[in-house]
């Protein structure tokens, strides 16, 4: 256990996380990629990241989250009211996920300079929801493509169209 600021945080139980299962290791690693904080995470966010590897998204990012909490991260709050579920973060999200990874050893406890809930989490703002990937056409032509991390079926099919419209030499 590490103690941080007034936090007792259980970094065993984050690393034996990591290792159970492949979604909160996606999780896990898309906070320890992040750069900024977040005072709340909402379930619905993590739900679209992790929906095509876990066909039970949503039940499972909520046995995370209350995991997270009896880990001492935060506080997981139920949505009532038309409220979204959410995790409350005591600690830095950032750090938590690092941690998780054996990156590092302790995390800040957050303070309200040391994240940003005022910036928009939309995949086209942040480099952290893009993930590239490279095809070779040629030997000596390498394409890459930015493309979200959360893609869906249906954007790949409307991509898969575009492409057959390109015009061709042939």
């Amino acid at each position: 256990m590490l103690l941080t600021g007034e936090e007792e945080i259980n970094i065993d139980e984050l690393r034996r996380l990591y290792r159970q299962k492949q979604s909160y290791k996606a999780i896990f690693d898309l906070f320890a990629l992040r750069s900024y904080n977040k005072s709340e995470t909402h379930v619905d966010k993590l739900v679209n990241y992790i929906a095509a590897m876990d066909s039970e998204a949503r039940n499972s990012v909520v046995r995370f989250f209350k995991a997270l909490e009896q880990a001492g991260c935060g506080r997981f709050i139920e949505g009532r009211r038309g409220k979204r579920s959410r995790f409350s973060w005591e600690v830095s999200l950032v750090d938590i996920g690092r941690i998780a990874r054996g990156d590092q050893e302790k995390a800040e406890s957050l303070k309200e300079d040391n994240f940003n809930d005022l910036i928009d989490e939309s995949p086209q703002n942040h480099s952290e929801n893009f993930i590239e990937h490279t095809y070779y056409l040629r030997t000596d032509n390498k394409i890459t493509l930015r493309l979200p991390i959360d893609l869906t079926s249906a954007e790949i099919t409307r991509l898969s169209d575009f492409i057959k419209t390109l015009p061709t030499k042939d």
